[in-house]
């Protein structure tokens, strides 16, 4: 089995700049992960996290990118 994994923000609003992931099988529909609840969550600061990306690494160990 292959898909996509969507690792994103849902904007501007209360809990938006969290750490939000989705998946899909063919890139064009996605599922929310978590009930669409924040994977990731900062209490700290401005309470944004920022730039986040999974380690993607191929079945061989080696990165696709």
């Amino acid at each position: 089995m292959s898909g996509y994994i969507f690792v994103h923000f849902t904007g501007e609003q209360k809990d938006g700049e969290q750490i939000y992931f989705s998946i899909s099988r063919d890139g064009l529909h996605w599922k929310d992960l978590n009930d669409g609840k924040p994977i990731l969550y900062s209490e700290t600061g401005m309470k944004g996290v920022r730039d986040g990306h999974p380690d993607c690494r191929c079945c061989d160990k080696t990165v696709p990118f």
